[in-house]
């Protein structure tokens, strides 16, 4: 991963780390906050705070290129690996919380509360509850749009639509079409229009 990375998601990944005060915080349970916190960050004001893509994984949604984004992390010290592995992940510096909005922080603020507590088997089977997660194919890039609803019926219809639809209608569409779907049949098909291992080069 080259360039700077975005301070939103930098200083999310360190808030959790910090917050976390020396408890087991790996990758995979540190993956479900950062999920959880967009999540909750969309449904109050449609926009995620890291602006990370998910993808459908067995654990549940994960970052995409999560492993390189700790890699570039740990090199630009800000975080740092727990000693004979008994901590996966430290925070090496401070966060600042002044670049997320009040909003922000309240959403960080209450994930922290609901789920740090909780074990990377607990978070993972909450993930697993999302409809989203449930009934895309794996390794599709999962949509928080999608992922905000809470009808599984309305869920399973926009993913039959979109799978019926030719990227060129999706891509090249009338605006007819188009105003005639919600954006969430777009973010469904995302995972087929634009391939899956691309997103790790």
């Amino acid at each position: 991963m080259s360039g700077t990375l975005p301070a939103k998601m930098v200083n999310t990944i360190l808030f959790f780390l910090h917050e976390a005060n020396n408890r087991k915080l790996g990758k995979v349970k540190l993956a479900k906050l950062l999920f959880f916190a967009d999540l909750k960050a969309y449904k109050a004001t449609n926009e995620p705070i890291t602006g990370i893509d998910y993808l459908r994984m067995n654990l549940g949604p994960m970052p995409a290129g999560f492993d390189k984004v700790l890699d570039s992390m740990q090199r630009a010290r800000l975080i740092r690996k727990g000693r004979r592995n008994q901590t996966p992940f430290l925070p090496a510096k401070p966060y600042d919380l002044s670049v997320f909005s009040e909003t922000e922080q309240k959403v960080l603020r209450s994930v922290a509360k609901e789920f740090l507590s909780c074990s990377t088997e607990m978070v993972i089977y909450l993930s697993h509850q999302n409809y989203a997660w449930i009934h895309l194919l794996p390794r599709s890039y999962v949509s928080l749009e999608l992922a905000s609803l809470d009808s599984e019926e309305e869920v399973k219809e926009l993913i039959a639509i979109a799978n019926k639809l030719t990227a060129t209608e999706i891509i090249e569409g009338s605006p007819e079409l188009l105003a005639s779907f919600k954006r969430g049949i777009e973010d469904a098909r995302r995972g087929k229009l634009y391939p899956v291992d691309s997103l790790f080069e």
